[in-house]
């Protein structure tokens, strides 16, 4: 398959990676991450200068961008930025291409853009990842699928190039509902650990200890074994970035409004991630949501 990819960030930028690996024909844009692209270059990758001219010949598009507003731009055009209006997606695809946005974004933006698409005679699949960058690199990412079961089993072979598991949901725009419901949980166990975590340190308990036991017994989550030994570790390094959590769960909270629910769980989450983000920690990792509640981390002993 013609492959085109838009976004060569921490996540997509080994996802591209694999698909060059793959064999498969791969023109890339990005308007940054220069290494990245000299890297892919190097190993077989096309540069492209537009999205219109890595999208021309494409079988398969790949976009795996930071927001939903990036997202709206790539695709149709809409709204302020470097890119021209004329510079899209929609307006470069051909009749049978096939399109999979890769990004966390609003289950209502997939649909419009689906439903826009459609009229072009282009297939749209909303495939947002799980796993973090770790799981990128890997190759071992989880995506939680919206798609038209045709178009799903057309593009089922290069998704296995970069994942592990493939769960649909139903058609486009579920996808995206699915992951921000993983979000939600992500972020009221992140917080959990964080809480326990500075309960402990407060009371005068040994950080490294405690993290060792809540991960032996009936507190043992991927969070608590990952991110709670970084925060005892000091280690802030991005798997994923504050900032993009950020505006991951504000889209879980308007969704939540849309159908009247009250979570309190991801309202704290978001309130702690985003006063981090306000102090300039936004290309931090989640896990630094410790500094929330302890300003200075856990003690390094």
């Amino acid at each position: 398959m013609r492959i085109a990819f838009v976004g060569l960030g921490i996540m997509g930028a080994p996802v591209a990676g694999h698909l060059v690996r793959a064999g498969h024909p791969v023109t890339i844009a990005t308007r940054t991450n220069k290494p990245v692209v000299d890297e892919l270059a190097a190993a077989g990758a096309r540069v492209a200068d537009s999205l219109a001219a890595a999208a021309l010949d494409a079988d398969i598009v790949f976009t795996c961008l930071g927001t939903p507003a990036e997202v709206e731009q790539v695709y149709l055009g809409n709204g302020p930025g470097e890119r021209s209006n004329s510079d899209n997606l929609a307006g470069a695809m051909a009749t049978g291409t096939l399109a999979v946005d890769l990004t966390t974004s609003s289950p209502a933006l997939a649909e419009a853009i689906a439903a826009r698409l459609a009229e072009r005679g282009v297939g749209f699949i909303d495939a947002p990842m799980t796993g973090g960058q770790g799981g990128a690199q890997k190759g071992t990412l989880t995506l939680l699928v919206g798609a038209h079961d045709a178009e799903l089993e057309r593009a089922r072979p290069v998704l296995a190039h970069f994942s592990s598991a493939i769960h649909h949901f139903g058609a486009p725009g579920s996808g995206s509902r699915a992951k921000i419901a993983n979000q939600i949980a992500v972020a009221s166990t992140l917080q959990g650990v964080a809480e326990a975590l500075a309960f402990g340190v407060a009371g005068g308990l040994n950080a490294k200890a405690l993290v060792e036991s809540l991960a032996a017994g009936t507190a043992d989550s991927f969070l608590m074994r990952i991110h709670g030994r970084k925060m005892v570790e000091g280690d802030m390094a991005p798997g994923f970035f504050i900032d993009h959590f950020v505006k991951d769960l504000r889209i879980a909270l308007d969704e939540a409004a849309k159908l009247s629910l009250s979570l309190p769980g991801l309202t704290a989450a978001e309130r702690c991630h985003a006063a981090l983000a306000a102090q300039g920690r936004g290309r931090d990792g989640i896990q630094a949501v410790i500094h929330a509640l302890l300003a200075d981390g856990l003690p390094a002993r």
